[in-house]
């Protein structure tokens, strides 16, 4: 056990230099693609379109709250979904654990989305002047942000080996799964109805909004034990479907590679 978390802790070290390998500017490039995106709302949305606070809270601080959780997912998604490509070479290796690899990928992308998460923290403290006691809740959110990125790591992952088209496929859905996310716009503001219904179904509607409530003062994530089961209750399934697929497949990928 040691020594897999020993070669775990050097594959996610190897991995971050490697996506970023032979560029000046290293590793830095891995927090550039978020700032200059949250920049751009920034400017476009405080700025152009001026848009009012949010539920007392500024707009940008609030659209944070929300995106850099999603943007981990995204490249989670996206990073892990080409990770046995990537690898092909260990994967063909008799006595590799392939399993560790979308592992991997998942946790590097959360290693650079835990920097933002601390820069956000720090802002929304200075916002309102101190740190709420309910920020302790982003532990729980950020736990449950990773369980279902690294269960979709898992599925895509073992997906791609076979139907390569998944790779775009993914950055498809990505870019649906942004929009029907409350992370620009608000769940509340919504009138109730069908399709207020469908989007809180969305489990990744559950971490956006536990992240905002635990930064700027809503329920508790014990007080939606509704919300909280139905995410759970996705994220199992999701698992239990990326161990089925995976361990079936495992035996096939160094032939398809």
């Amino acid at each position: 056990m040691r020594e897999k978390i020993r070669l775990f802790g050097h594959l996610v070290i190897h991995d971050l230099r490697l996506r970023y390998a032979g560029s000046i500017g290293g590793c830095l490039w891995a927090f550039a693609m978020p700032a200059m995106t949250l920049l751009i709302f920034r400017v476009v949305f405080a700025e152009g379109f001026r848009n009012p606070p949010v539920r007392q809270v500024p707009y940008f601080l609030w659209f944070a709250a929300a995106y850099i959780p999603w943007a981990f997912f995204s490249d989670a998604l996206t990073q892990g979904c080409g990770a046995l490509l990537q690898y092909s070479a260990l994967v063909k290796k008799m006595n590799f654990p392939v399993h560790l690899l979308p592992a991997v990928k998942a946790a590097g992308s959360f290693a650079v989305h835990l920097v933002f998460m601390l820069i956000l923290v720090f802002a929304a403290a200075g916002e309102e002047s101190a740190l709420r006691p309910d920020a302790i809740q982003l532990v729980y959110y950020e736990t449950a942000g990773f369980c279902l990125a690294l269960a979709c790591c898992y599925l895509l992952g073992a997906v791609t080996v076979f139907f390569r088209d998944n790779l775009s496929l993914t950055g498809l859905l990505l870019q649906a799964g942004f929009w029907t996310t409350p992370i620009v716009w608000d769940l509340e503001e919504l009138p109730l109805g069908p399709v207020r219904a469908v989007l809180e179904k969305n489990p990744f509607c559950y971490i956006t909004e536990g992240c905002r409530d635990s930064l700027f003062g809503g329920p508790a994530f014990w007080k939606r034990p509704d919300r909280g089961l139905w995410f759970w209750g996705i994220c199992a399934a999701v698992w239990m479907a990326a161990a089925a697929v995976f361990w079936r497949l495992r035996p096939y990928f160094a032939d398809e590679l």
